[in-house]
C-alpha cells in the first residue's frame, strides 16, 4: 500500500513553492538568486510595515457648519428680517469649535458668518426698536 507521511511531503513543497517563487521573480526581470529563501518572502498584497504609523491629514472638505452659518447669515440680513441671524450665530461657534478640533477647512466662513449674523441680529434689533418707539409716539 501507499502511505506518505507529512514529513515526507514538506520538503517537496518547500521546492516547490520555491520554484514557483522563482519563475514569478523570473518573469518580472529579476534574477532567480534573488529569491532562494521563501521564508522571507512577502506576498504583494500584504503591507511591508504593518507598525509604521500612519499620518492623518485634515480633510479636504469645508465645515458644513461654517457654511451653514454664511449662508443663514446672508439671509437673515434682508429676506427673514433677522429670524435666521441667531442660528447663524449659533452655527459660527459650532463650527469654530470644530475647525480647531479637526483642523478642517472654513475658518473665514465661520467668522464671516458670526460677523454677519451678529450685525443682523443687532441691525433688525435697532430697527424694530426704533419702529416700535415711533408708532408709540405717533
Amino acid at each position: 500500500m501507499f502511505s506518505v507521511t507529512l514529513a515526507e511531503l514538506w520538503p517537496i513543497g518547500c521546492r516547490i513553492a520555491q520554484y514557483e517563487i522563482i519563475s514569478l521573480g523570473q518573469r518580472s526581470r529579476r534574477r532567480a538568486t534573488q529569491v532562494t529563501d521563501i521564508s522571507h518572502w512577502v506576498p504583494p498584497h500584504e503591507p511591508q510595515h504593518p507598525l509604521i504609523p500612519v499620518r492623518r491629514y485634515p480633510q479636504d472638505g469645508v465645515n458644513s457648519a461654517a457654511l451653514a452659518s454664511l449662508i443663514l447669515a446672508l439671509s437673515g440680513i434682508f429676506p427673514t428680517m433677522g429670524l435666521t441671524s441667531l442660528p447663524a450665530i449659533v452655527c459660527g461657534h459650532i463650527a469654530r469649535r470644530k475647525i480647531r478640533a479637526t483642523g478642517e477647512r472654513g475658518t473665514e466662513l465661520a467668522v464671516t458668518g458670526l460677523i454677519l449674523g451678529y450685525l443682523g441680529l443687532i441691525g433688525w434689533v435697532v430697527f424694530f426698536g426704533l419702529f416700535c418707539l415711533l408708532m408709540y409716539n405717533m
